[in-house]
């Protein structure tokens, strides 16, 4: 037990000096999309956008822009890799460990439901927005390991370690949350052909076939059935991720294998190319009485106040009834300041926002600024902290 955490450490410590660079290039994306939306070339944002990219293969085609390609494609794979980092935190992490994840899982709870509370009271009088109550409920594991990583470089394992498996919570919360309330409608059909190469997928690993190309392969046909049934797509990641063998042709752990490989793609490709795309606004539209929009105050204060406020609550109300224990090593000073860190939702809830507002892109801007301005602020909340405290 102790060499496999020492190992998640290590591998917790490499992921990240990766987000450091990834956090970069993310907030990079999303600076550049809001400057060019602000600019004369805001046509050509959109042009980008919206270009339709089609493969067709006999009577399989899909057509679809390249704004849905990022957030029904490229972001499947994504999910992929957090498919890939729960199964590892349950195999060889922290995850395996109840008495070590006990305290995060409860702080993750409040996390999750005090951020929806706060975007629900906000909404209350206007039903037509309260779809977006998830806004805010999740976390972004890479941004927020990268400010930590940048604000407190010699900060002890396990804070981060504590911050990464709280995240990984908050990843799984947002997952069920897509799978359960963002599905509009289902079709029987599909969701039989879903369930036909779901089992193929299920066969391949009961036959202990280590090649990933079979998956993979299984794995598009899944991601179009699922798409047609209603689900959204991005859950073909996530199943994906718990059918693959646990080693490949080479004897390797599948799952560090495919980590390895996968990371540098959706660090450095993905994720700022999501932010890129996904993020900009007009600055014109956000002047005066816009400020006091519903969607944009319950996004920006369920990050801001909702996370801490909730992550802090749950883990007293744990300790105190003895449901779980602190670490000696990370003080309370420490642990508000990774409270904080949890608000900063950025590429997750910009993600859930897309999902939220589909139907009525208009009410978009609103929960973008919320979500961005809520995570800068949760990021410069739990930096002074994190600096107060190693000063």
């Amino acid at each position: 037990m102790n060499n496999s955490h020492q190992t998640f450490k290590s591998e917790a410590h490499r992921i990240k000096l990766l987000s450091i660079r990834s956090g970069k290039l993310m907030f990079l994306g999303c600076f550049l999309a809001i400057i060019i939306v602000n600019s004369p070339l805001y046509q050509h944002y959109n042009n980008f956008n919206s270009l339709t990219l089609a493969f067709h293969i006999g009577t399989f085609k899909v057509s679809k822009s390249l704004l849905i390609w990022m957030n029904e494609g490229l972001m499947a794979i994504f999910f992929f890799l957090v498919g890939l980092e729960i199964r590892y935190a349950t195999e060889s992490g922290p995850l395996s460990d109840w008495k070590k994840v006990a305290l995060p899982v409860y702080a993750a709870m409040g996390g999750m439901i005090v951020p929806g509370l706060i975007y629900f009271l906000y909404n209350l009088n206007h039903p037509e927005y309260l779809n977006g109550w998830a806004i805010p409920v999740a976390t972004d594991i890479a941004f927020s390991l990268a400010v930590l990583a940048m604000v407190t470089p010699g900060v002890q394992p396990k804070l981060r370690l504590f911050l990464s498996t709280l995240a990984i919570i908050d990843d799984i919360g947002a997952i069920l949350i897509i799978a359960i309330f963002y599905t509009d409608h289902t079709s029987m059909l599909w969701m039989g052909v879903a369930l036909f190469w779901l089992s193929m997928l299920g066969l391949l690993k009961h036959k202990n076939i280590s090649y990933v190309a079979p998956y993979l392969l299984i794995a598009v046909f899944l991601w179009y059935a699922i798409i047609h049934s209603g689900l959204h797509a991005t859950m073909t990641g996530v199943i994906l991720a718990f059918l693959l063998p646990k080693k490949n042709q080479l004897g390797q752990s599948m799952t560090g294998y495919l980590l390895h490989g996968l990371e540098p793609w959706v660090n450095f490709g993905i994720l700022p190319l999501f932010a890129f795309m996904n993020s900009g606004f007009l600055l014109s539209n956000f002047t005066g009485d816009a400020w006091t929009h519903p969607i944009l105050l319950g996004s920006m204060w369920g990050l801001l106040i909702g996370k801490p406020l909730g992550v802090m609550t749950f883990s007293m109300l744990a300790i105190y009834f003895r449901l779980a224990t602190k670490d000696h090593e990370i003080t309370w000073h420490q642990l508000i300041g990774i409270a904080c860190l949890t608000g900063v939702g950025f590429t997750m809830s910009l993600f859930i926002a897309t999902l939220s507002f589909e139907y009525n892109p208009s009410l978009l801007p609103n929960a973008k600024v919320g979500v961005l301005v809520g995570s800068i602020l949760s990021g410069l909340l739990g930096t002074y902290f994190l600096r107060k405290k190693a000063k």
